[in-house]
């Protein structure tokens, strides 16, 4: 028989679980072996040093030795180099970073010793998930655009940010959505600050790993991803394309037949213009309809000439896409778009 035990005073609850509701009649179960997106109480180890974690609250806090906090499990790898596997009873675990994920077999940088205490489940004892957003399988949003990375460092997320903030200036509603890995908390209330009704990631559909999947897999993930935005209200939805196009999991993604069924549209971020060309080259030959190039790239004059002279597109700071005037002109003849289309001078 179980031998059941209440959870913890003064649990800390992550971002991660920002929409999590813990019933009353929740309860710890010592004995069970998680499973992969499973809900665990874990207690940092003595030996470990204080921890930065971001709370649901948004409020960064710091963890001590003794302190106990809700964590999610599961596979996980970052295009930054942080890998954990599935948690498991006397295996050495460690929390990642400061978003509330414990693994495994832990690698990378910001891993914090932890002991499990056990899984969480409810009043019957069925283990108790984070919300997954699966069930939505409504349309997504009436317009999706994508900020894609050419590869590391083109700075698609400021793009992102700054294309938020000029639909927002345009009165109109978007929402965020990352199909491979996971947004932190700080990054969620960025967006949000930044204009996002929603923001989703891998997690809230139940995954937090791409990296073995098929590309029908991951493409079906984004599809209820973008169910969501769209039922958040938000007549726009923005695709999170992170880590670069050498990344087999975005590969798979974005360029097999029928990916560009995904989108009406994509920005593409590149450091270089070497860069720029082939990304934009290998996206169109799968049928993407490429709006523009930005990110990096628009720091350098040469560079911004060069990607221009080659391609029959706009090169343009992320500052220029958070311009009205310029969005008008760009997203011209798109479904939820309402001025005329018009062109933007390459």
């Amino acid at each position: 028989m179980t031998a059941w035990m209440p959870l913890p005073a003064n649990l800390h609850l992550p971002d991660r679980c920002h929409r999590l509701t813990l019933p009353a009649e929740a309860r710890l179960d010592p004995a069970a072996l998680p499973a992969e997106g499973d809900l665990l109480v874990v207690e940092l180890q003595p030996e470990a040093a204080p921890a930065p974690l971001q709370l649901a609250s948004g409020r960064l806090t710091t963890l001590y030795p003794g302190d106990r906090v809700l964590a999610l499990t599961g596979r996980h790898f970052s295009s930054l180099g942080q890998r954990c596997a599935v948690a498991r009873r006397g295996e050495s675990l460690h929390l990642l970073g400061r978003d509330g994920l414990v693994g495994a077999e832990a690698r990378g940088g910001g891993l914090t010793a932890v002991r499990l205490l056990g899984r969480v489940c409810d009043g019957q004892g069925q283990p108790l998930r984070l919300p997954e957003l699966a069930a939505s399988t409504g349309r997504a949003p009436a317009t999706v655009l994508g900020v894609v990375s050419a590869a590391r460092g083109a700075r698609a997320g400021t793009t992102l940010m700054q294309l938020l903030r000029g639909l927002a200036q345009l009165g109109l509603d978007s929402a965020v959505a990352r199909p491979l890995g996971l947004i932190d908390g700080g990054e969620r209330w960025a967006l949000i600050e930044a204009g996002a009704r929603e923001v989703v990631d891998a997690a809230d559909v139940g995954c937090l790993d791409g990296e073995h999947d098929s590309g029908d897999c991951l493409r079906g993930r984004a599809q209820r991803q973008l169910a969501a935005l769209a039922a958040s209200g938000a007549p726009i939805g923005l695709l999170r394309l992170a880590g670069g196009l050498g990344l087999p999991a975005l590969r798979r993604l974005l360029l097999e037949p029928g990916a560009a069924a995904l989108s009406q549209g994509l920005v593409v971020c590149a450091s270089d213009a070497l860069c720029a060309v082939e990304a934009v080259r290998q996206l169109r030959a799968v049928g993407h309809p490429v709006l523009a190039v930005s990110g990096a790239i628009t720091r350098s004059p040469l560079a911004r000439r060069e990607a221009e002279a080659e391609l029959d597109l706009p090169v343009l700071a992320a500052s220029e896409l958070a311009a009205p005037s310029t969005l008008s002109i760009l997203l011209g003849d798109l479904p939820e778009w309402r001025s005329p289309p018009q062109r933007l001078a390459a």
